[in-house]
């Protein structure tokens, strides 16, 4: 059993060592091994919770880093994760869609004004990880729009995902899409 410990501690060791260096902490952050693969994370800096938050997707070891506000008072096994929050960007947008009041979103990129400048409009969505990425959205201009416009999404810092079904993982360790079904 100690042997199992050790093991335990030095998987944390390397999981802090790495993170502190993908996340450019200002200070420590200490993890704590709570069971199925799931990490409790205490940021010595309120700045460092701030930036892995509103900065990721992040990853380690090639797979998906799932993060979750955690108050102490939910079992972590009725916790799930399933979500990611990923920046993603619309391009070509009309001018009088580039503001923070198109769709649903957690945040979006604009000025204090509340408008996007530029080609795109950046958004802070929340992503299933066990659904296929969107690739783009259409949106009618008016009830009377009947095909609407279709308009791509981009998506920054997306770890690895399925190129067979465009899942970021997969509940049962193997992509079950069949070939001839993929688009």
């Amino acid at each position: 059993m100690g042997a199992g410990r050790s093991s335990r501690r030095m998987i944390i060791a390397t999981l802090e060592k790495a993170m502190d260096r993908a996340w450019g902490l200002h200070g420590p952050a200490q993890f704590k091994d709570i069971g199925d693969n799931r990490f409790a994370i205490r940021f010595s800096r309120e700045g460092d919770l701030k930036h892995v938050k509103e900065n990721g997707p992040w990853q380690f070891d090639f797979n998906t880093v799932l993060l979750k506000d955690y108050d102490g008072s939910v079992r972590p096994s009725d916790m799930t994760f399933d979500s990611l929050d990923v920046w993603s960007s619309v391009s070509d947008l009309p001018l009088d869609m580039m503001n923070k009041v198109f769709g649903e979103y957690i945040s979006t990129d604009v000025d204090e004004y509340g408008m996007a400048w530029g080609d795109e409009l950046r958004i802070r969505l929340g992503i299933r990880v066990d659904q296929p990425l969107v690739r783009g959205v259409i949106i009618r201009e008016s009830e009377d729009d009947v095909e609407g416009k279709w308009f791509d999404i981009k998506y920054e810092k997306i770890p690895h995902f399925c190129f067979d079904c465009g899942c970021l993982i997969h509940l049962e360790g193997k992509c079950l899409a069949e070939r001839d079904e993929v688009k």
